[in-house]
């Protein structure tokens, strides 16, 4: 892959791209133009960055998807807005453009691409990322169930025994799938990401597992946790973003 030069705005030393910037690759404009901004976009209007958004592993809230699913939320994704620390008080800081799937046999990853203005503010985010001060992210997305492990009972109902991060003489480790799954609300900019593994790409090709920073998952047990909250307060297709741990 070629690597552009990054935009030189208001008198910003020039300087030349690290591996984790991700500029213009064949038909990365076309995807985004595809998603019908006011104007056309060009190439030097933005930057683009590749990342792990999320996964199919059991992440810090007690929840995982199913790996039938990663496909769609990588496509749900595209043309979802950029956000940080799932502020929806906020306006998004970008856009995503591009999915696909990373199949690294027992792991599956949700990949994407954004872009944000080659302007002040996209610079000095990008910097950020590649000095590494800005390294993980999170998925926020609307399900209609939340299935319990054990028994595939609504595990906010009553009916439903188990508690997430219990482990069970029968069933073992209690946790509980996101079902039937609506859409990507947005993906955002994180402190910390609930599932493991989450980060940027250093080239869009580039699916080498060097990528991956382990973190040590850290499953809220029943006291003090999932217990009081286990009938949640929130309807059928509510809100649940799985980003802070």
């Amino acid at each position: 892959m070629v690597l552009a030069q990054i935009v030189n705005l208001k008198n910003l030393k020039e300087r030349q791209p690290s591996r984790l910037s991700l500029l213009e690759k064949d038909g990365d404009i076309a995807k985004i133009n595809a998603l019908r901004p006011p104007r056309p976009i060009v190439a030097d209007d933005v930057l683009m960055q590749g990342c792990r958004l999320t996964g199919n592993r059991l992440n810090s809230q007690g929840g995982r998807f199913r790996d039938v699913d990663i496909p769609m939320l990588a496509e749900k994704t595209i043309a979802a807005p950029l956000m940080v620390a799932h502020d929806r008080e906020s306006l998004p800081v970008g856009r995503f453009f591009d999915g696909w799937v990373l199949d690294e046999g027992e792991c599956k990853y949700v990949c994407n691409s954004f872009y944000v203005p080659s302007d002040e503010s996209g610079q000095s985010l990008i910097h950020r990322i590649e000095m590494g001060i800005i390294s993980e992210l999170s998925i926020s997305f609307r399900c209609k169930k939340l299935s319990c492990s054990i028994d595939g009972l609504e595990i906010r109902d009553r009916e439903c025994s188990h508690f997430p991060g219990v482990t069970y003489p029968v069933g073992g480790l209690c946790f509980y799938w996101y079902d039937e799954i609506l859409d990507v609300l947005e993906g955002s900019l994180v402190f910390r990401g609930a599932h493991p593994g989450t980060g940027f790409l250093g080239e869009l090709s580039d699916t080498r597992p060097t990528w991956l920073i382990e973190k040590e998952i850290r499953v809220k047990q029943a006291l003090g946790g999932f217990s009081a909250y286990r009938v949640r307060p929130y309807g059928m297709g509510g809100l649940y973003g799985i980003g802070g741990l």
